[in-house]
């Protein structure tokens, strides 16, 4: 992993679940995370690094705890794209967080994987923008594809 975090500014990326899940967020939670989240693009390396725990592999991933622990952010650094693409947002309890994480990954790694011609479905899930469609925003980018457009249609 690259040092030179500190001479760049990380583009962050939502996976659009993960940007739903914040804009579900109560105020006063939603805040602290979207702070925490800002702080990656200056110092991505802050979280701290996730493994394989209770048959839950996200090696490679790291957490960032907001709103006094209580919230974890599951994200991933791309230090080639200089970005960051925050995968979950979430409580721990049960490990939904983590267990949220994984099948969100899975589910992007068999839309990556499938080729133009195969049987298998290659459509990314539908994209619902995370203010419901009332308002458009450019903050929430889609980690699947990349676009903001994906984010704000209906």
């Amino acid at each position: 992993m690259s040092t030179a975090w500190a001479t760049m500014t990380y583009k962050i990326l939502f996976h659009p679940d993960a940007a739903h899940e914040i804009a579900g967020l109560d105020n006063s939670v939603r805040l602290p995370v979207l702070k925490q989240i800002k702080k990656l693009s200056l110092t991505p390396g802050l979280g701290n690094e996730l493994g394989s725990k209770q048959g839950i592999d996200l090696t490679g991933y790291r957490k960032l705890y907001a709103d006094k622990k209580k919230i974890r952010i599951v994200y991933k650094i791309v230090d080639e794209k200089i970005l960051v693409q925050v995968i979950a947002v979430g409580k721990r309890e049960g490990m939904k967080v983590y267990k949220k994480a994984v099948k969100r990954i899975q589910e992007n790694k068999k839309i990556k994987n499938t080729s133009p011609g195969s049987t298998a479905s290659a459509k990314p899930p539908a994209h619902k923008p995370p203010c419901g469609g009332t308002k458009k925003t450019s903050a929430f980018i889609c980690a699947i594809c990349g676009n903001y457009s994906a984010l704000l249609t209906k």
